[in-house]
């Protein structure tokens, strides 16, 4: 959820409309407080019936998910638009045509961060922690104790654990 959580401040910060999607029910209220204009629910950017194009519903997006969600996105984006992907927790699979690229002129961008420069990684971190810091940052992340971990690796594994864990090992 770090990505995807950092995505919607920075662009709500930046002055866009960011419609955010999840799963988790009670991730609502967090997602509106770090930015997100309105939220979705996870299937809704799930298309199961492949078509190979859908009503156009965004101008760009960004995918933490890929699978059939990334697909969706792609067959939903509006004409020139861009599709970010970030990760693959649903699939490594992309389940499209090549229509959304063709007829609506699509850009698919695959993000890593494994062949950045130090230098360009040190202006980005620059800017994350000045101009660009995210205002719901410290809800971002829940610190806990050596000795709570093993809860709060349950709630991870159970889907419901918002944004990162940090362990306190003093």
């Amino acid at each position: 959820m770090c990505v995807g959580s950092v995505s919607v401040d920075l662009l709500a910060s930046l002055g866009y409309s960011v419609s955010a999607s999840t799963g988790k029910p009670d991730a609502d209220d967090f997602l509106k407080k770090i930015g997100a204009s309105e939220v979705i629910e996870r299937d809704a950017v799930n298309d199961k019936y492949g078509k190979p194009l859908l009503k156009e519903a965004w101008a760009n997006a960004i995918d933490t998910v890929g699978g059939t969600t990334l697909a969706t996105l792609l067959k939903a984006c509006k004409e020139n638009g861009t599709v970010v992907a970030t990760g693959m927790v649903d699939s490594t699979n992309l389940p499209t045509t090549v229509f959304p690229f063709i007829l609506h002129g699509l850009c698919l961008l695959g993000i890593n961060s494994r062949g950045i420069s130090m230098s360009i990684r040190q202006v980005i971190w620059s800017k994350l922690a000045g101009e660009w810091k995210p205002d719901g940052l410290e809800s971002l992340a829940f610190e806990c104790r050596l000795e709570e971990l093993s809860h709060e690796i349950d709630r991870i594994l159970a889907g419901s654990q918002l944004g990162r864990v940090v362990v306190d090992l003093q």
